[in-house]
């Protein structure tokens, strides 16, 4: 999965980690990001037959098509 631009959707929700704070910031990051989780190209179906790679990207993993 891959949502474009992720770590700059999801900073002001990492800010909470050091001290929780809920603000206006943290809700729209949260709600942008469950927005992104439902729009293409996200969702779709995997092609079996091709290989894959994975990755580390700071705390996500990303599993792509190669």
């Amino acid at each position: 999965m891959f949502i474009e631009n992720y770590e700059g959707r999801s900073r002001s929700l990492y800010e909470v980690v050091k001290q929780f704070r809920w603000g206006d910031d943290q809700e729209a990051a949260f709600l942008d990001l469950k927005k992104a989780l439902v729009e293409a190209p996200v969702l779709g179906l995997l092609n079996r037959t091709t290989r894959l790679c994975w990755t580390r990207m700071r705390l996500t993993r990303l599993l792509v098509e190669c």
